[in-house]
This record gives structure tokens, C-alpha cells and sequence, in this order.
């Protein structure tokens, strides 16, 4: 409480904390986010002195530092005061100026405490936790893989703390933005109209709302129509496609039964699967591009591993649709059934013998033909601003440049590469495939089928993420079979549509990334040279 020095002051928050048995509880014990604002013993037995300190904590803060308020902050989620008063201290200190690090600070420690928040506390807090994630977009500021689950963790306890806080949330103007989906698991179900509204509201009004994969589940899911419309427009969007076939294929409708043939050409093997099942819960159909698509699936597929099962649903789907039978037997391995195969391809060939002629075709933009579209560019006419709403727009920011990220940075890329590589690369991503970038395929022991890239393996356990940035930690024990595959998860299609000046606009974004990079490098130097 005296006018000692800021140092001396910081000596003292932090023999408070170790007075309190410090901080670090073990892990496992506690949610992640906690670890570090929680004692490594339990406190329950000693009230008597813990009450006298939490008086006393009103006495001392704020501080008039902020280095040392933060420290006192932390033994504050320590010892988990009641006092109200000490939460509205603690909640002014989060405002529009306030560093969105220490607004995430002091939300943790507010979530600690044990006083229910007043109406305008709430109001504070729903306001702190909507406006985040523009406070961190306007300083540029990172955000790594863990961030949904620390926030997650954070929100479940203040929610628990005040079951208020999601109306309070949803009233909130600015409340819809793409990352506020992580916080849509703790609404209560009664919520969700309202909770989809907000979202439909937003995505209405900017014409460059930046869909993300989870925006498109949290719609998808609803039996709303004009809600699932909205995601069927997302199909177009090659980077978001894998997402709406996987949403849509939860519960199938005939309207979708084109796409669910579309994905059978390019998508991965579980977006693929999850496109046959649906097709399997659509009528039967004697369509001539259905059939054929079903052919030509049915004879990629390998008749190894997780593969088969897939196939064998796909000459299931045939089958049905044609009242043919060749004797393919489900399940079988090799290639025994080689002869049933080449029936069918017989069969389809006969039935329908120019859409066979046509899917036969290769409709991929060769690379010959991507450099003479190239040549005709005027590349110093793009606008970086124009290929950054581009970049966002084809959802290219969902697997390059934010927090759940599984492809490669790409500042200083348009300096590492020449411009016919990269858009040769963005055209045809499964081309060269860097091992780093090289999807897996698990199967696991009750059948279901993952592909995606590791983003983290331990000895337990590996987490994988999928084409439409879903994550799934799989056991290890419950892992069938595993294989690598020289497949992207970047989807194909990316450059379909777009025009001369959207090539020239995209590059000079991309060119401007250089600049970024080089930027950030020479800060850097500087920094060591001081």
C-alpha cells in the first residue's frame, strides 16, 4: 500500500503467490488455461486467512503499475475472492485502449473469482469478449493452434460463473464475426436461432465476410433451409467445399444429391466416404453423370486399407441404381475382382456412352494451358488490397495465415518462388507435393476413416486436421491401419473463374507478403544489433 518502488512492489505480488503455494498446478488436473492462475495446493483448508487477504486485496488495487496489477491479478485468481467491488476494479482496466493480451489476462482471473457479475459487469465482459479478436486483427497480432481451445476453456468457466452471459453475448452489435464461433458450444439449445441469426445477420450485410469452415457447421446443422441455402452457395468456393459436402452430408437432401457427385471427383477419402453415404440415403437414380462419376470412383479407389470400404459402398451405390449384378464381393482385398471391375466399365461404357466419353476427358487446366493464360496478364496492374479480399474471399486465409493453419506461411513466398511456380502450384496442388505437406490416411478399429495432416503425435495419441480444418485426436489403441499419401490438402479449383486482373491482383498481394517479410527481418536484426 506505500510508495515503494515498482520493483520492490513486484517482489511482493510474487511472494504473495508462493505464500498461496505458487502457481503451476499439475497438469491433467486442471483445464490448460488454469495452470497458471491456480495454486499447487489445495487452499480449501485454510478460509480464516485467505478471507483476510481477500479484504485486504481492495486495499493495494490497483497498484498504479501494470506490470505489478498484473501480478496481484494472478494471485487474485489464486485465492478467488467474492467482493464485487474487487471485480469492477479488475474489469475497468479492460477498455478500448487496453492491450488484448491483458484483456485475455484478466478475463482468465475474472472467470477465477466468486462473485457473479452484476448486470453491467456482464455487459462488460459479453462487450471484452466480442471485441477481442478485432483488438488482435488491428495489431496484427498472432494467434497459434491452442487459441479455440484456451478461449473455449476461459468462456466454459464464465459461462459457469454467470449462465446470463450468453444472452448478454447475443446482444451484442458486433456479436456474428467468424471467430465467435468457438464460443457457440456453451449457448443453450433454445439459443440457437437467435445464435444463427446473429450469424446470417453479419454475413448479409458484408459482402466479404470471410466463411470459415466453422461458420459453415454451426449453419449447416440447422433443419432452417434458408440456412442451409447459404451454405449450399459456399460450394463454389473451392477452399470451403470439402466443409459444405461434410455439413450437408449430415442430413441429405436431394437438392444436394449433384454436389455429393461432384465430391466424389476430388474430394479426400472421408470427405468422399461421407458423399456416398448421403448418396446412399437418396433415392436410386439412372442418371448418366451420376453413374458414370460413381464409375470412375469406384475405379480410383485402391482395394487396400481404408480405401475399401468406400469402394465396396460405391459398387453398392451402382448396383442399386442400375439393378445390375457382376458378383463383387464387399470387403475383399487385391486385385481378384479385376475382371467385376472392367464389367462394370463395360456396362456403364454401353449405357451411357457420351457422358463416359465426356468424364473420360481431362478436365484439369494442364500446365501448358496455365502459362498461356498467364502470358496474357497485365501483372503491374494489380492492386494488393483488391488480392487480399480475393485471398480472403476463396478462403485461402483459412490454411495460410490463421490461428488453425496447416499450409505453409507464405511471406517472402513470391521471392522463394517464380510467379508461373506458384500459381502453377495453386493450380494444381496434388503436382509436387513437399513431404512436410503430405496428408495421412488412419483407419481406426470401429471403421471410421480420417485424412488429414498430423499436427501433433504423441505416444498416446495423434491429432489430426482435415480438408475442412476439422481436428480429431485419435488414440493411438484405437488406430487400425495408417498410410501416407502423396496427396494436398489444398483443394483443386482455387484459380476456376477468376479473371486476368484477379491473377494480377492475387499476385501483387502475394508479392506484398514479400515486403512483410522482409520487413519483419530487418526488425528483427535490428533488435539483436540493440
Amino acid at each position: 500500500e506505500r510508495d515503494h518502488s515498482e520493483a520492490l512492489k513486484l517482489e511482493a505480488a510474487r511472494l504473495l503467490q508462493l505464500s498461496l503455494g505458487d502457481l503451476l498446478a499439475a497438469e491433467g488436473t486442471i483445464p490448460e488455461t488454469f495452470i497458471g492462475y491456480t495454486s499447487k495446493i489445495d487452499l480449501a483448508p485454510h478460509q480464516d486467512k485467505l478471507a483476510e487477504l481477500n479484504a485486504a486485496f481492495a486495499t493495494f488495487y490497483p497498484s498504479g503499475s501494470e506490470l505489478v496489477d498484473l501480478e496481484i491479478e494472478r494471485a487474485m485468481a489464486m485465492a478467488q475472492p467474492s467482493d464485487p467491488v474487487l471485480l469492477e476494479k479488475l474489469l475497468t482496466q479492460i477498455h478500448p485502449q487496453s492491450h488484448p493480451v491483458a484483456d485475455i489476462h484478466r478475463l482468465i482471473v475474472a472467470s477465477r473469482l466468486k462473485s457473479t457479475p452484476t448486470a453491467d459487469q456482464r455487459t462488460h465482459i459479453a462487450h471484452s469478449l466480442v471485441t477481442l479478436e478485432g483488438k488482435i486483427k488491428i495489431r496484427q497480432l498472432p494467434q497459434d493452434s491452442d487459441w479455440d481451445d484456451r478461449i473455449g476453456e476461459m468462456f466454459t468457466a464464465l459461462v459457469a460463473q454467470d449462465q446470463e452471459l450468453t444472452t448478454a453475448m447475443l446482444a451484442e452489435p458486433e456479436f456474428g464475426q467468424p471467430g465467435h464461433v468457438i464460443f457457440a458450444s456453451e449457448f443453450l439449445e433454445a439459443q440457437y436461432v437467435t445464435l444463427a441469426g446473429a450469424f446470417v445477420s453479419k454475413i448479409k450485410a458484408d459482402p466479404n465476410y470471410a466463411w470459415s469452415s466453422d461458420v459453415i457447421f454451426l449453419l449447416g446443422g440447422s433443419p432452417d433451409e434458408a440456412l442451409r441455402d447459404l451454405v449450399r452457395e459456399q460450394f463454389s468456393n473451392y477452399a470451403l467445399r470439402n466443409s459444405v459436402l461434410l455439413s450437408l452430408a449430415e442430413n441429405p437432401a436431394d437438392v444436394d444429391r449433384s454436389k455429393f457427385i461432384e465430391g466424389l471427383e476430388s474430394a479426400p477419402v472421408d470427405v468422399m466416404a461421407d458423399c456416398v453415404k448421403a448418396l446412399l440415403l437418396l433415392p436410386a437414380s439412372d442418371s448418366a453423370l451420376e453413374n458414370v462419376a460413381l464409375l470412375r470412383a469406384f475405379r480410383k479407389l485402391g482395394t487396400i486399407d481404408q480405401e475399401i470400404l468406400v469402394r465396396d459402398q460405391l459398387e453398392e451405390l451402382l448396383r442399386r441404381n442400375l439393378s445390375q449384378n457382376f458378383g463383387y464381393k464387399a470387403g475383399q482385398e487385391g486385385q481378384a475382382q479385376a475382371a467385376v471391375v472392367e464389367k462394370w466399365t463395360a456396362h456403364i461404357r454401353e449405357t451411357y456412352p457420351d457422358e463416359f466419353t465426356r468424364q473420360s476427358g481431362d478436365t484439369e487446366q494442364g500446365i501448358e494451358e496455365l502459362l498461356a493464360f498467364t502470358a496474357t496478364v497485365s501483372w503491374e496492374r494489380g492492386d494488393a488490397e483488391r488480392g487480399e479480399l480475393l485471398f480472403n474471399k476463396r478462403a485461402c486465409i483459412n490454411c495460410h495465415g490463421n490461428r488453425s493453419a496447416i499450409g505453409p506461411d507464405l511471406h517472402g513466398v513470391a521471392t522463394r518462388f517464380s510467379r508461373d511456380d506458384l500459381f502453377t502450384a495453386i493450380a494444381l496442388p496434388n503436382r509436387d507435393v513437399s513431404p512436410r505437406y503430405q496428408t495421412t490416411l488412419i483407419e481406426t478399429k470401429d471403421g471410421r476413416i480420417f485424412t488429414g495432416m498430423n499436427v501433433y503425435e504423441a505416444i498416446d495419441g495423434v491429432v489430426i486436421r482435415n480438408a475442412a480444418n476439422q481436428t480429431f485426436r485419435i488414440e493411438m489403441d484405437q488406430i487400425e491401419t495408417r498410410k501416407a499419401l502423396p496427396h494436398s490438402l489444398m483443394p483443386g479449383g482455387l484459380l476456376k473463374g477468376l479473371t486476368a486482373e484477379d491473377y494480377a491482383d492475387m499476385y501483387a498481394y502475394l508479392r506484398s507478403l514479400n515486403a512483410n517479410a522482409i520487413q519483419a527481418a530487418s526488425g528483427e536484426t535490428k533488435s539483436r544489433t540493440e
